[in-house]
């Protein structure tokens, strides 16, 4: 990425689990975590969740989407 290329960063976290999101002007390609998010997320009504935001705000062809998430599975832990 050159550095006349901007993005917009964000990260979130629970209990064990963190993602770092990154957005930049791109195509709409999503990826999670070096994968495309449909195969992240099989479930139809995940992808929707997710896309709904940049749907709504008109966003969802102008942006590439990449996250990067650690944890959060299951540990058999209360």
């Amino acid at each position: 990425m050159s550095e006349n290329e901007k993005y917009y960063q964000g990260t979130g976290r629970r209990k064990r689990a963190s993602a770092r999101v990154r957005m930049m002007p791109g195509s709409g390609a999503i990826t999670v975590n070096d994968l495309p998010f449909e195969a992240y997320f099989p479930r139809l009504a995940d992808q929707r969740a997710i896309l709904q935001p940049l749907e709504v705000t008109g966003l969802r062809d102008n942006f590439d989407v990449s996250v990067h998430v650690i944890g959060g599975g299951v540990s058999g832990q209360a």
